[in-house]
């Protein structure tokens, strides 16, 4: 497979007839290239927190990948291995190299001897003088024996672009892997999303807050080297560099732009089109100097390889231009006079993208698209990208140490009453009406292309049309509603966000309030959630402390319900119900979003202190794009997924939240609910999608193994581990890690 490819232990990048890539690495970190078993770790100066080996050598393949023709690409490791810490060691390193660079030019200047002579560089075995002043640093580039030494200094701002929800989460992560007190280094970060920060009672800003003076001042000093070319101010980017921060004119500082050396887009898999999104912030920063540009995702590609586009085309458009020697007039950009990346442009990739997705239009006999990609696409990932997964091995052992993860399909009963099934034949029509004037609309412009029509369209696209069947199918007494007059006791639910924003704000008198019980009864799913919670709640976690739950949802509608039917339902004590429950919508505010996910992680200030001593949250509910991606939520070890998401790598990006570096209990668990047989074939269907297409999350093992564990205790009662219990039956378990991945 591909993967298997991807981990970079290739020959040296430098010294290719002497270094092997891994020697290359320890060279620069000054380690034991022969140490390389699962315990050893590595620490960097400016980084708090030790990294895994496999770690460092994303950080090495940054560095030397950032020097090519390409100028960076994509760190893809699989969610749960660390892709924010190497990042963020990443940009520590670069940093180190700057003041090494600049260093050995004062000692230069002074001709103090601190740094071999630039005469004597090239003489084999020298070793600088002040190596040993700077304990877990990289190795001193004045030396040419050492791989530093191939890397020049890039300077500029280093630039995260990230989705807003994640914004908090990267200012935690930096506060608790960046070691800010390295005087050498004086790193620092300024947040430039003023929704993050509140003014202060007398009126200023919060040290980080970009508005604040000092650091619009810190951000205009920043120049390039004046040898390498002009002056170039950054655009406007729509909340995250705003126009005032172009040009202004300060005491002490001239009017020019920020220059960015590093720029990084985060779950850069978001958004598809190169031109769209957050994707575009790297296309359009300036050219000169040449920025390294980044994308960091778990999940690079889900059913088309598209999702590289973005990136692809901002390395691209920042490629540099040559002169051409037959004719000086004429220039090529460094991708167009490279034999090799000429292969890999922009619009290739579209190309191999077109034919992927038509292939799976049309349903062709394929192997997944997983073989897609390996049939296609080795060239341009081995190319752009490193990506490490469960099955990668670091020298025949595992990468690191990580609790086993168990993951089963619940599979219920669809609730079929009379009056529920009249509802849903109602929307079932509605439904296939939209999928048919949507088929009729592809159909057209296939037909204006000169292609043949499509016969049907894909199950996932109908499912992403019928999202209102999909919530009915866990909600489906609401269905019945359709086939009732209009009025106070079954109004006509719409189920868009503002409906529910609304429903929320209403609290008890909402229509959800006062139905919840027979809401809840009527759902099979909820049955399964409130025997499985009233378990839960009498377990500990490996602390002693309360067993923390996930429960995430594609849909706004189902999360209120649900933290509706726990606070009513499922908690003992009046005074537990509205503080051990967080909800977290769309359009929950920032810093209420914050405050639910400090308390739901037990999170601490740099005193030691809990950031929310008020609040203590054991169940998390939210929609998957709001909690089901980039957050570290292993305080708790069991997720539940209240239906299958039309994305495949969404549910393994949810499943990944409690599954990754720092679960400290000896397993965790999740649970798919899936309603069979679901109206319109909705919800097995998308599951029977995924075996087809070979998505799976780890491997199978037999019921009978697992007896003893907590975790079934837990799911299907503690007398015995028996596969079918109350009328639900469990699909055979998945492993996605045992003993180390």
């Amino acid at each position: 497979m591909i993967r298997s490819r991807m981990n970079g232990l290739r020959r040296g990048a430098h010294n290719p007839t002497l270094l092997n890539r891994w020697e290359e690495c320890s060279a620069l970190f000054k380690i034991d290239p022969t140490r390389t078993s699962i315990n050893e770790r590595v620490r960097i100066a400016g980084v708090k927190t030790m990294l895994y080996q496999y770690q460092v050598f994303g950080v090495w393949w940054q560095l030397a990948q950032s020097r090519t023709s390409i100028g960076g690409g994509f760190l893809a490791d699989e969610m749960g291995l660390g892709k924010t810490l190497s990042f963020l060691a990443y940009i520590v390193v670069e940093r180190q190299l700057s003041w090494l660079w600049d260093d050995i030019a004062r000692s230069e200047k002074r001709m103090d001897g601190r740094h071999i002579p630039r005469e004597h560089a090239n003489t084999p075995g020298l070793i600088c003088p002040t190596e040993d002043e700077r304990p877990h640093w990289i190795c001193c580039p004045c030396s040419r024996d050492n791989p530093s030494s191939h890397y020049g200094a890039q300077r500029g701002v280093r630039l995260a672009v990230v989705p807003q929800h994640l914004v908090e989460t990267w200012m935690g992560e930096w506060n608790k892997h960046v070691d800010v007190e390295e005087n050498s280094l004086q790193m620092r970060i300024i947040v430039a999303h003023e929704q993050t920060f509140d003014k202060d009672m007398s009126g200023g800003y919060d040290l980080r807050d970009i508005r604040q003076g000092a650091n619009q001042k810190y951000l205009k000093a920043v120049m390039p080297d004046p040898r390498k070319g002009p002056h170039y101010a950054a655009q406007s980017y729509n909340g995250w560099v705003k126009p005032k921060f172009r040009g202004i004119p300060m005491e002490g500082v001239e009017r020019r732009g920020i220059v960015f050396g590093i720029a990084v887009v985060d779950e850069c898999h978001d958004d598809v089109l190169g031109d769209k999104g957050r994707n575009a912030i790297l296309k359009d920063l300036p050219s000169l100097p040449r920025p390294h540009i980044w994308g960091l995702t778990g999940t690079p590609i889900s059913h088309s390889p598209r999702t590289l586009e973005g990136v692809l085309s901002a390395l691209a458009k920042h490629a540099p231009y040559r002169a051409m020697d037959e004719n000086p007039d004429t220039s090529k950009s460094a991708w167009e006079s490279d034999e090799q990346l000429r292969n890999y442009t922009p619009t290739k990739l579209n190309n191999v993208c077109t034919i992927v997705e038509e292939s799976l239009r049309l349903k062709r006999e394929l192997k997944g698209t997983l073989q897609v990609v390996d049939d296609m696409l080795p060239g341009f990932l081995q190319t752009f990208m490193i990506r490490r997964t469960a099955e990668s091995t670091w020298f025949n052992h595992p990468l690191i140490k990580l609790q086993p993860h168990y993951h089963t399909d619940v599979f219920l009963q669809h609730n079929s009453t009379p009056n529920i099934n009249s509802g849903f034949d109602i929307r079932a029509k509605y439904t296939q009406d939209l999928i048919a004037t949507k088929l009729a609309e592809i159909n057209k412009k296939r037909a204006d292309k000169g292609d043949p029509p499509l016969e049907a369209l894909s199950l996932r696209a109908q499912a992403r049309l019928a999202w209102h069947i999909r919530i009915l199918t866990t909600l489906p007494l609401l269905a019945g509603n359709f086939n009732q007059p209009l009025g106070m006791n079954f109004p006509h639910l719409s189920f868009l966000l503002d409906e529910t924003m609304s429903l929320q704000k209403d609290g008890t008198r909402s229509y959800y309030s006062k139905r919840l019980k027979q809401i809840c009864e009527s759902s099979p799913k909820l049955c399964w959630l409130h025997g499985f919670i009233r378990r839960l709640i009498k377990t500990r976690d490996c602390e002693g402390r309360e067993t923390n739950l996930v429960i995430v949802t594609n849909f706004s509608p189902v999360a209120l319900v649900v933290k509706l039917f726990i606070e009513l339902f499922c908690l003992n004590k009046q005074t537990e119900r509205k503080s051990k429950v967080g909800l977290i919508l769309p359009r929950t505010p920032l810093r209420e979003r914050t405050n639910i996910i400090n308390a739901f992680t037990d999170a601490v200030d740099n005193s030691g202190k809990r950031k929310t001593p008020k609040e203590n949250f054991q169940f998390l509910v939210g929609t998957t794009r709001q909690i089901g991606t980039g957050l570290q939520l292993t305080r708790a070890n069991y997720l539940v997924l209240m239906e299958p998401d039309v994305d495949f790598s969404r549910e393994v990006q949810a499943y990944c939240r409690v599954h990754r570096i720092g679960q400290r209990n000896n397993e965790s668990w999740s649970f798919r609910l899936i309603d069979e047989p679901a109206p319109m074939g909705i919800e097995d269907g998308l599951v029977r999608g995924e075996r087809e297409r070979r998505e799976e999350f780890g491997r199978s093992v037999e019921m009978k193994s697992l007896r003893g564990l907590k975790g079934l205790g837990v799911a299907i009662g503690w007398d015995e581990a028996k596969e079918v219990e109350d009328g639900w039956r469990v699909e055979m378990l998945r492993v996605a890690a045992e003993g180390g991945c």
